[in-house]
């Protein structure tokens, strides 16, 4: 008979598995380019790449109903552990979180910043009646982050709105969106994600 725990770990990463899988698919039909580092060594789960914009994303899922004491609320894990420590993805290993409700087939591509030391996230498909929940539904099906495309059609909106929030802005003369945080004075980075 096998151990409990064994079972658990195998069930698992079976289900991690399974969401990379459901990653590749849905977005190569979306029209971006996937591609899988050799090993386990690296803090994300796939490249990602359109046009020429290549990006680091951290595949998460959940398989599980909501619970009775949050009925419409799914849990995902962003944290991960190392040597029995929570630690938290930063921008520097990972770009944009991907977390997959797997009972629901539905999507969130959150950017890291907005994950910040978060163990886990509650994402709420169907709403939730406290207006101050469900603050990852912006990116529900969020691809075009990916794309660094604006679901916004108008420029000067999408300008004032990136400015206001302090999270993105549009890059002069073109429709695609930009960074996801402000310029910094010598942040050469984010220059050339600009670009």
């Amino acid at each position: 008979m096998a151990n409990n725990s064994s079972d658990a770990y195998e069930r698992t990463v079976l289900r991690g598995e399974m969401a990379e899988l459901a990653f590749l698919y849905r977005a190569a039909r979306e029209g971006i380019a996937v591609a899988k580092p050799w090993g386990a060594s690296h803090p994300y789960d796939c490249l990602v790449q359109h046009k020429s914009r290549l990006l680091r994303v951290q595949v998460k899922s959940t398989f599980t109903e909501p619970t009775r004491t949050d009925p419409r609320a799914y849990q995902v894990v962003t944290s991960r552990r190392i040597h029995g420590k929570h630690c938290y993805y930063t921008r520097e290993q990972v770009d944009f979180v991907a977390t997959f409700v797997g009972t629901r087939d539905i999507w969130y591509i959150i950017p890291i910043e907005k994950i910040g030391t978060r163990r886990r996230v509650y994402l709420y498909p169907d709403g939730r009646k406290n207006p101050a929940g469900g603050i990852f539904e912006e990116f529900r099906e969020a691809w075009h982050l990916l794309k660094g495309e604006s679901p916004i059609g108008d420029i000067s909106a999408a300008s004032a709105e990136g400015a206001a929030s302090g999270w993105g802005s549009w890059t002069s003369g073109t429709k695609k969106w930009g960074q996801y945080r402000p310029l910094e004075a010598g942040n050469s980075d984010a220059l050339a994600r600009q670009r």
